[in-house]
Formats: C-alpha cells, sequence, structure tokens
C-alpha cells in the first residue's frame, strides 16, 4: 500500500479490514502512522462531545422550555458566513531521483450557510438556580443589541486544509534546499522530516526519498504551492478542504453555557450559609469545570489544525 492509497482509504470510512490495512502501512511508515493517530484523535473528540455530565433535571426543564417558546418566535434570516483560516501547511516528499510533496491549499471559495439559535433562560430555570431576572434576561438583550448595531452575524468559517504535491526531480540536494529556503522565505517551518534509502553509485541523485511536513501561513500559501510545484516535475497534485464549522460552533456554545453556569456557581459558593451547601456546590463546580476543559481542549485542536493545516 502506498502512502496515497493509505489516505484514500483513511477518508473512505474503512471497514474493520481496511483498519487493518491501515494499521500494517502504518507500522511502516511514520508519516501516515501519525495520520492515523491524529484521524482517531478526531473522532474521539467528535464521539466525546455528548459524553458530558449530566445536568440536573430542572436545568435541562428549563432549557427545553426556552427551546418550545422559540418554536412559535418570528425566524431571523440565516447568519452569513465567511471564509476564513489563518494559516496553512504544506507537507513535501522528496525521493532521489524522485520528489514527492504534499501542500496545504486555499479552500474552495464557496462555503455552507449555517443558523444560530439563541437561547434564554427559562422562568423554572431561574427558581431552580436562584438566577435573577437581569441575568435570565441577559443574554436576549445582547442578541439584540448586537442585531441592532450591525443587522447581521458574520461568523467565519472554520476550514481545515491539505494539499498533496508529488515531483520528480533530477537534483535531489538542489531541490532539498530550495524547498527549505522557500519555506523559510514564506514564513513557515517544517514540522516533518524524514529521508530513506541511498545515492546510488553511478547516479548519486536517484535512490533517495525524502518527506517533510510544512507549516506556512495562509497570506502566502497560494505563492509558496506554486513556487514548490515549479521544482521538478509535477506528477500528481491533491487538494481538499475540510469545513468544521457547525461542529466547531457547537461546542464554542456548549463551552459559553458552562462557562456561564460556573460563574453562577461561584457566586453561589460565595454565599453558601452551610457546608452542607458547599459541598454540594463545590462538587457540581468541579463537574462544570472539567466540561469546559474538555470542550476548551477541542476548541484549541481545531483552532491550531485551522491556523496550521497538514
Amino acid at each position: 500500500m502506498t502512502c496515497h492509497e493509505f489516505e484514500a482509504l483513511l477518508s473512505s470510512l474503512p471497514d474493520a479490514q481496511a483498519e487493518a490495512q491501515l494499521r500494517t502501512h502504518a507500522e511502516q511508515c511514520p508519516h501516515c502512522a501519525a495520520i492515523l493517530a491524529e484521524h482517531t484523535a478526531l473522532l474521539q473528540a467528535l464521539s466525546s462531545l455528548d459524553d458530558e455530565v449530566e445536568m440536573p433535571e430542572a436545568f435541562s426543564r428549563g432549557w427545553r422550555e426556552a427551546i418550545r417558546a422559540g418554536e412559535n418566535a418570528p425566524r431571523k434570516a440565516k447568519p452569513a458566513w465567511i471564509p476564513w483560516t489563518a494559516a496553512a501547511a504544506a507537507a513535501v516528499f522528496l525521493f532521489g531521483g524522485t520528489a514527492l510533496m504534499r501542500m496545504a491549499q486555499p479552500a474552495a471559495q464557496s462555503v455552507s450557510e449555517a443558523g444560530q439559535t439563541g437561547y434564554t433562560v427559562s422562568e423554572s430555570m431561574t427558581r431552580s438556580y436562584g438566577l435573577p431576572d437581569t441575568l435570565a434576561a441577559e443574554p436576549e438583550s445582547r442578541s439584540a443589541a448586537g442585531a441592532a448595531s450591525d443587522g447581521s452575524t458574520l461568523n467565519s468559517a472554520v476550514v481545515l486544509r491539505t494539499a498533496s504535491i508529488s515531483l520528480d526531480s533530477s537534483r535531489y540536494e538542489e531541490d532539498v534546499a530550495q524547498i527549505l529556503s522557500l519555506l523559510e522565505q514564506a514564513g513557515g517551518w517544517a514540522e516533518y522530516q524524514s529521508t530513506t534509502g541511498e545515492a546510488i553509485a553511478d547516479n548519486p541523485e536517484a535512490g533517495r526519498y525524502a518527506r517533510m511536513t510544512l507549516r506556512v501561513p495562509v497570506a502566502a500559501l497560494d505563492d509558496f504551492v506554486e513556487q514548490i510545484s515549479a521544482i521538478g516535475v509535477l506528477t500528481a497534485r491533491e487538494e481538499s478542504a475540510e469545513d468544521i464549522s457547525d461542529s466547531y460552533y457547537d461546542v464554542q456554545g456548549r463551552l459559553e453555557m458552562y462557562q456561564a453556569q460556573r460563574d453562577r456557581l461561584e457566586e453561589l459558593l460565595a454565599q453558601a450559609q452551610s457546608m452542607t451547601d458547599v459541598i454540594e456546590i463545590e462538587s457540581r463546580l468541579s463537574e462544570v469545570q472539567y466540561s469546559i476543559e474538555s470542550l476548551q481542549g477541542s476548541l484549541n485542536s481545531w483552532d491550531s489544525r485551522a491556523q496550521n493545516a497538514t
């Protein structure tokens, strides 16, 4: 199995037999092993989004009432989306006599639209948790103020970008040096480098294979990709862009909800009059803090991949 076949199989929702083939190849290829590990970690992060602490029934009931009340409210226009990525990456592979290179490319110009629902705290939740009326009404007021100021909500589309470029090279040493020089000029860095094989006696430029994973700022990405493509003879070029906006903003919304709940619990803890209340509030506070750290970790991971794609 080649590295290209590995990546194609990985993206095709492999069955158990295919997963075994992927693992076998990954054991022999450090780069593909890193890709498989990152892919597995992402799937685990996505599958665990709903494995959060169970909220008290009164708290859940309050949100359900808010959602039901919102179903009868006039529908707002969906917010527009604007494409966004802060930086991207390039992966480069070089062979003795042949250069194989993988890089990040900009996402397609078309982006999907998605709406965001605004929720307010219901009266039942206010009663259950002792939230003052001003706190309960704050999310709706803040939303209304934002709509009045700019008339619409713009959210960035979070896109993970990758590209693959294969090159044949008859000047192995010079081409490797040129790639690294272009990388430095672009303000990027090498995340991974690997060289295999040996130079052939009667043809020193043949017999070697190099692989590099490079990180490149998005502002310099287009020019960098074109410059790299001109090295040697271009034999293959693949591009992809994964829009994770829905998952990203869903996690972000949950994070904000837990942060607000944490702040209120801290207020209640400061007002607690008995040791029983202190213990109960601290127990709930630790659960909420754990959820906050877990969700923030997911966002940080996605931010890193969006800003420095592989």
